[in-house]
């Protein structure tokens, strides 16, 4: 009697558990040779398929440029109410250079009251616009007599960093939104249709035309079917023991909720 391939209920196995199973498949049929199984062409769009699924099993949430944001952020907030405090605590300095260094930076900074709340790219705008008016020539001169210069050039700094990872986030979003696109469903039902139809050509050969190699492989995929057949079983039971799928198709989420500064730090009051 010929061998065939068992049946699935994929429709039971979790997504990490699906995606799985379809990857050791076509891993199988890489080893043993599409050309071999008579499934080249639908081989080649079933690696793209399984490609495309594996990706979503644990979809990117966060971004690796958002950290270095948030401490640069936090970095320039501290650092603008640094400033702010050294200049206002010069407000009734009785030593004249002083307190006219206070007249004239007070009035530079009063513009920019509130800054470290705004969000993420109005703040970098107005960041910018703070330090081009205290690098001025008399700018630079009560920010150097108030002690303040590594203070601002740090601002600077700061300010600039944080720009360039925004520019990193933007790219990494930008490469993130094709896959964003794809729901699981579609992922899983790709998947499934290109194997089903292999597994008919399959099936079909063994019947007419067996050969030993496409005999191997059907009884090592059978082991493999048996085996998520078994974890598809199991699906949603709890145990004291862990089963032998140890993949889970928790796809939950978590919301990179930067969008606004952070408000860890001291604002120009």
């Amino acid at each position: 009697m010929a061998t065939t391939i068992n049946s699935l209920p994929m429709s039971q196995l979790t997504l990490g558990s699906h995606s799985d199973f379809h990857t050791r498949v076509n891993n199988l049929i890489t080893a043993t040779g599409a050309e071999e199984l008579h499934v080249a062409t639908q081989a080649a769009q079933y690696a793209e398929a399984v490609a495309v699924e594996a990706s979503l099993v644990k979809r990117e949430t966060t971004f690796v440029a958002t950290e270095i944001m948030k401490q640069a952020d936090k970095t320039r907030d501290h650092l603008l109410g640094v400033v702010n405090s050294v200049v206002q605590a010069h407000a009734y300095n009785p030593i004249a250079e002083k307190a006219e260094a206070y007249n004239y930076l007070s009035a530079v900074i009063a513009p920019y009251k509130g800054i470290a709340a705004h969000e993420y790219s109005r703040q970098t705008s107005e960041v910018n616009g703070l330090v081009t008016a205290l690098s001025t020539t008399d700018g630079a001169k009560y920010i150097a007599l108030l002690g303040l210069t590594t203070e601002v050039e740090q601002l600077a700094l700061a300010n600039a960093q944080f720009s360039v990872e925004f520019d990193k986030k933007t790219a990494e979003v930008a490469t993130r939104a094709p896959k964003s696109d794809i729901s699981s469903d579609d992922a899983r039902l790709a998947c499934d249709n290109l194997y089903n139809e292999m597994v008919q050509l399959m099936n079909a050969y063994a019947l007419i035309q067996p050969t030993d190699t496409l005999t191997t492989f059907i009884t090592e995929l059978n082991g493999i079917v048996e085996t998520y057949r078994t974890i598809a079983a199991n699906t949603g039971k709890s145990s004291s023991t862990k089963t032998e799928d140890t993949t889970t198709g928790d796809s939950s989420t978590t919301t990179d909720g930067d969008s606004t500064s952070s408000d860890e730090g001291i604002t120009i009051e």
